[in-house]
């Protein structure tokens, strides 16, 4: 039997505390710079001895910045922890020559003269997470420094967040009383709006990178993935600037000095050897500044800033391979940011952990115990159907308000994504197991092959080993005391290589010659990885005409005598597996909108007087399709226009990253969904 209440895993670590270096050169001529005092006179001290030599008013309080090392899936785009890897800081002191080549939106720095000295390390938890503690002088020196200057906001590696002015939602004068939780903005326009924005760049990496979260994001779904993805960088790999046609004579001077560029033709003005060479050696791009006038070349120097170096025993030889070279301007040093993490992006080398967050579970019993962090226990799961219970229930009003406490509706919710499958499987007398699906009731069974992962441990050092089955499906049975973690997983179950139905699920044991000694009775799970199908089709009616015209689909635009009345009638459609929500509506930018003139439908609500929406109110409530009339009312204006449906998936993941565990899976989400937007403008 599964346990009834599934629980996070505490994860065990390394020896987390930061180890603090002395004070260097670096800070110690910093010190001196701020403060009336000579910079032998603290060099080589530690920290916490400086009280007794700087004055009294100096600010000894200590900043944690927090951040996360990951790694990219080169396939989903997703990012994944890398654990038990050490995070090197270093106090940086740098000069550059910032090229703003004309025309560019973006800005490159190429360094000159640069020192650092490593002030403190720390090792990642089992889910790549660290913070480090700084002393606030040398934060107050960084924001010193930038306060004083014109342009430097924009030197922070620039996120796709940045792109979106209006990704912050506003805060109301007076907040609604009693206080309401306000959600984060709806993520489908700001999705939009982030692809516009970076087509107009010509970011082609961060708008694959988002196409991938657009595709299972939703309004009123998780919304980690999205944050995570619009506070990555938008350029994760250095994008390299336009060839400057020369070097300035004086910029040429300073970088051939710290060895940017080589001595070659030096009699020459162009020196196309040396352009070579900077071209590269840059930092960037960084978004361009407006605020003042810049000229192609300008230089910058003695800009402190905290810099990052990661590392991580790959190999298993006892040394370090470096995963993540320390950057420039990692950390946002401004007030608001303060608090916002950092994410080191790693290497393709380095080790990540494909799941980090664990179930805990105490094994009484054999068999498949949980899926993600969510058990299979009856309340939760129903063992027949495949479904799960509790996200996503149906409103039986079909509004989108959320169900009453105590509310006895079940859900119907399949699976998607990828599912992590954990349970016990030492079995007397058991040195392999192997789990195999049927997707036709049990009349034949097909075992899980190909499927591998890793897990870790640490002893002394980051141990990893990739779990693999052999062709038939058989994987070795791992001891509990070995520590490996996660601990008890026994698939890793990608959903998507499968097709969309209900599988039955069994767990075999085999002795060491791998002749099966024991088999779990078959538990079902109900995959639905497909979308729903939307359309959208429009007609239209001006005052002048005597029949109905079909909008067309390339360039629509529709032409009126004077400012007389359009009357459009929209035929929405949408059939789904597993319908969560719907959402219609019209909407525009023009002087006077479109307005309903059509009655409500019955099980749908009203959100505007032009967007109507729907909630599931039954298992099977997965499919409509009605007309409805709009009106631009006489004497509008010109404007653009559009009708639009969206409709979700209810099929969700019970990894982590949301609501669920804390909600005891009595919540909604989604990761699945359709979009259909008609445009048209009118004159």
């Amino acid at each position: 039997m599964a346990a009834k209440k599934s629980r996070r895993r505490k994860q065990t670590s390394p020896a987390t505390e930061m180890k603090m270096l002395p004070i260097g050169n670096i800070r110690a001529k910093r010190l001196a710079m701020a403060y009336p005092i000579d910079h032998k006179e603290v060099l080589d001290k530690q920290v916490e001895d400086l009280s007794k030599i700087l004055p009294p008013f100096v600010d000894w309080r200590w900043k944690q910045v927090c951040g996360q090392v990951v790694k990219r899936d080169p396939a989903t785009g997703e990012l994944h922890p890398v654990p038990f890897a050490t995070v090197h800081v270093y106090d940086t002191d740098c000069s550059f020559y910032l090229y703003a080549p004309s025309g560019w939106p973006w800005v490159w720095l190429y360094p000159f003269n640069c020192h650092q000295e490593e002030i403190a390390t720390v090792q990642t938890d089992a889910c790549g997470n660290f913070c480090v503690w700084i002393p606030r002088w040398e934060i107050d020196t960084i924001l010193r420094w930038r306060r004083e200057r014109f342009c430097v906001p924009w030197l922070v590696r620039p996120t796709i967040k940045d792109l979106l002015p209006n990704f912050e939602q506003p805060i109301p004068r007076r907040p609604p009383f009693p206080p309401t939780p306000r959600p984060l903005p709806d993520p489908l326009p700001i999705l939009e709006e982030a692809k516009a924005s970076l087509e107009r760049l010509g970011a082609t990496e961060a708008i694959q990178r988002l196409e991938k979260v657009a595709a299972n994001m939703g309004a009123g779904a998780p919304t980690h993935l999205y944050q995570q993805t619009l506070n990555a960088p938008l350029f994760p790999e250095p994008l390299a600037p336009p060839m400057p046609a020369a070097i300035p004579e004086e910029a040429y001077r300073y970088m051939k000095k710290g060895g940017t560029v080589s001595l070659t033709h030096a009699e020459n003005a162009d020196r196309p050897d040396d352009l070579l060479a900077l071209r590269a050696n840059f930092i960037g791009p960084f978004m361009r500044c407006y605020d003042i006038f810049l000229p192609e070349w300008t230089k910058i120097v003695d800009v402190p800033d905290i810099t990052f170096k990661v590392t991580q025993d790959v190999d298993n030889d006892g040394d370090e391979e470096v995963i993540y070279s320390e950057t420039l301007f990692d950390v946002r040093w401004d007030s608001s940011d303060l608090d916002a993490p950092v994410t080191l992006e790693a290497n393709a080398m380095a080790i990540a952990a494909d799941i980090c967050d664990a179930p805990e579970i105490e094994c009484t019993d054999i068999g498949i115990l949980m899926v993600g962090l969510m058990s299979l226990h009856t309340d939760y799961h129903d063992p027949n159907t495949g479904y799960a219970k509790r996200p996503n229930r149906p409103h039986p009003t079909g509004t989108w308000a959320s169900l009453p406490p105590g509310a006895t509706e079940i859900a119907t919710a399949p699976y998607q994504g990828t599912l992590q499958l954990y349970g016990c499987n030492h079995h007397k007398g058991a040195d392999f197991y192997r789990l195999l699906y049927s997707i036709d009731n049990g009349a034949t069974w097909v075992p899980f092959t190909g499927h591998t992962w890793k897990v870790w441990r640490w002893s002394g050092g980051l141990v990893h080993l990739t779990v693999a089955p052999d062709t038939a499906g058989w994987y070795d049975i791992l001891s509990d005391t070995d520590g490996w973690m996660p601990a008890h997983l026994l698939l890793n179950w990608p959903t998507t290589a499968y097709a969309n139905g209900r599988y039955l699920v069994k767990m075999e044991f085999g002795n060491a010659s791998k002749n099966v000694i024991h088999t779990t009775q078959p538990i079902a799970f109900r995959i639905d990885n497909s979308k729903p199908a939307v359309s959208v089709q429009v007609e239209y009616k001006r005052a002048s005409d005597t029949s109905w015209h079909s909008l067309p689909t390339i360039c629509p635009v529709i032409y009126r005598t004077g400012m007389e009345q359009v009357d459009f009638r929209v035929t929405f459609t949408t059939t789904a597996q597993h319908l969560l929500k719907a959402r219609i509506g019209a909407g525009g930018c023009g002087a006077g909108g479109i307005t309903l003139t059509s009655p409500t439908p019955a099980g749908w609500e009203v959100e505007s007087n032009t967007i109507l929406r729907h909630w599931h109110q039954h298992s099977a409530d997965n499919a409509f399709s009605f007309t409805l009339e709009y009106q631009l009312a006489a004497g509008s204006a010109a404007g653009t226009y559009q009708f639009f449906s969206t409709a979700w998936e209810r099929s969700f993941n019970p990894a982590g990253g949301d609501s669920g565990l804390a909600n005891d899976w009595l919540y909604d989400t989604s990761h699945i969904w359709t979009h259909v937007p008609i445009h048209f403008s009118v004159f």
